[in-house]
């Protein structure tokens, strides 16, 4: 999740980066183009004016975004911070079993190679086959739907009343990332590893 919430952060400027490096030939060869026609060119506003073109067709924030490597800011921000918050920086294991999607939430600290070494060998998506070996915590039946809060019947309410049903509240916020899914089931896990 470290990886994704960087790239969430990053993504205006990583997008910056490769269109850089990928329009890095061109831009040199218009910049040689340009410099060609200013050298022959005495008057001052068609220099201005190449300059501005030269300006226009070099910029890489313009290009990034023509390739779609751009967002809007404020958009990464709350899309970082809402990640950050759902996640809490959980390194989640899923295994699709036939009609069922077998989840385990793990302690990175657990592994014995950090988040960036397995995903860099088997991707976040793995074509290996790994063993997921644990108890199951929670599996079919309806997830709990919680009464939407009064508001006003909370100002009523005794304290531990009125902080039970905000829980419940939140409970409802944090199934949206944590909650299980229809045909998910939740493991405990107590092991993740792949045979030889």
């Amino acid at each position: 999740m470290k990886i994704l919430k960087s790239t969430f952060n990053n993504f205006n400027k990583i997008g910056e980066a490769l269109s850089y490096i990928t329009n890095f030939e061109k831009m040199e060869e218009v910049r040689k183009q340009f410099e060609k026609v200013a050298e022959n060119t005495k008057d001052r506003n068609q220099k201005a004016k190449l300059k501005q073109q030269l300006k226009s067709s070099t910029n890489i924030e313009k290009l990034a975004k023509d390739q779609g490597l751009q967002q809007d800011d404020d958009f990464l921000k709350h899309l970082a911070f809402v990640f950050d918050y759902g996640f809490q920086d959980q390194f989640i294991v899923q295994m699709p079993i036939g009609e069922y999607t077998f989840s385990a939430d793990c302690k990175r600290d657990d592994f014995r190679e950090d988040e960036h070494s397995l995903v860099r060998k088997y991707s976040r998506f793995s074509e290996k086959e790994f063993v997921l070996l644990g108890t199951v915590a929670q599996s079919s039946g309806d997830p709990v739907d919680y009464e939407e809060v009064n508001y006003e019947d909370a100002k009523r309410q005794p304290p531990k009343e009125a902080i039970m049903d905000l829980v419940g509240a939140l409970s409802v916020v944090e199934s949206q990332f944590s909650g299980k899914l229809e045909n998910e089931i939740i493991i405990d896990p107590i092991a993740v590893y792949r045979e030889i």
